[in-house]
């Protein structure tokens, strides 16, 4: 459809989370993955990436400047995390119970082009990060994160993540890129 009607690129939301502290103090607050998209995919109207990022959207009470909002609320997007070559195409997320964490699953690419030869591919699994809430400075950003996992088998990518209550414990589910197994059957899922 993009190339028949010359559409632009959009950013792919996946998946979303709702944040448990702010459940508890009484606030919905919830964050999503944008995958975006590392190239054009071929397209011939549109040239550029679409970079990755995490929002979240609060629901804020009324202020001085919409004293009545028609909701009750003011719904607020503040962007919490930036993608780039390294973090890129994030699909699904988790909050971490009791500690305003967030986890960010990828969904890239299985090989992208190397930054010292364009002529050269190398192999890239999927990594699994976690991010500190923000802090107290003016943004909404994420105060730092770390990549805790990667998946090494490029015909995987995790495609689920969640925490048991106690928030020490998580299950992740890793599903298979391959479209047939030997047998001809199915093997996505």
């Amino acid at each position: 459809a993009q190339k028949l009607q010359k559409f632009t690129g959009y950013y792919r939301p996946e998946d979303m989370d709702v944040d448990p502290i702010a459940k508890a103090d009484g606030v919905f607050r919830a964050c999503w993955a944008n995958t975006g998209r590392m190239s054009n995919n071929g397209g011939i109207v549109e040239t550029s990436a679409v970079q990755s990022e995490i929002m979240c959207l609060t629901e804020n009470p009324p202020d001085s400047l919409n004293p009545a909002p028609a909701t009750g609320t003011i719904p607020t997007i503040d962007r919490f995390l930036t993608g780039s070559q390294e973090r890129a195409m994030f699909d699904n997320v988790a909050f971490q119970p009791r500690t305003g964490n967030l986890v960010v699953l990828e969904d890239g690419p299985t090989d992208i082009v190397t930054s010292l030869n364009p002529t050269v591919t190398q192999a890239l699994g999927n990594d699994l990060w976690i991010c500190l809430p923000d802090g107290t400075d003016d943004d909404g950003l994420s105060d730092g994160c770390v990549r805790f996992a990667s998946i090494r088998d490029t015909t995987a990518e995790p495609s689920g993540f969640i925490f048991y209550g106690n928030g020490e414990q998580a299950l992740v589910h890793i599903q298979h890129r391959a479209v047939n197994d030997a047998a001809g059957r199915g093997n996505h899922g």
